[in-house]
């Protein structure tokens, strides 16, 4: 059993190393390295992408209709590699939302272009 976890430890540090980990006053997040390319511009850039990182605490229980609270500091790192609930919205027949709603739904998503350290 210790193997196993000590196995899975390693992967995780190894799928972390390479995916960029920036630290923010709530904790650390670990986001994705994308290749961008557009078919009309010979533009070649990598992205950092950081997908639903909480900016407040759920608006749930006693927040609930009350004005958001900031989200406090969580310990590890947070995977911001998916994207977040959406709001709860009023569901259109002929337009529907394929994302998974829920009153916690208070996230960001942050693209950044990679920067090169050594030249900062």
């Amino acid at each position: 059993m210790i193997v196993r976890c000590a196995i899975l430890l390693a992967l995780f540090g190894h799928i972390i190393a390479d995916d960029p980990v920036v630290e923010v006053k709530t904790g650390k997040i670990v986001g994705k390295s994308v290749q961008f390319t557009h078919k009309d511009v010979d533009v070649e850039r990598t992205v950092h992408v950081y997908k639903g990182i909480p900016y407040a605490e759920a608006p749930v229980g006693n927040l609930r209709f009350r004005a958001p609270r900031p989200k406090g500091p969580w310990d590890g790192v947070h995977d911001a590699t998916k994207v977040g609930y959406a709001c709860i919205q009023y569901q259109n027949p002929l337009l529907p939302l394929e994302e998974p709603q829920s009153e916690d739904c208070l996230y960001l998503n942050v693209y950044s272009p990679q920067t090169d350290v050594s030249k900062t």
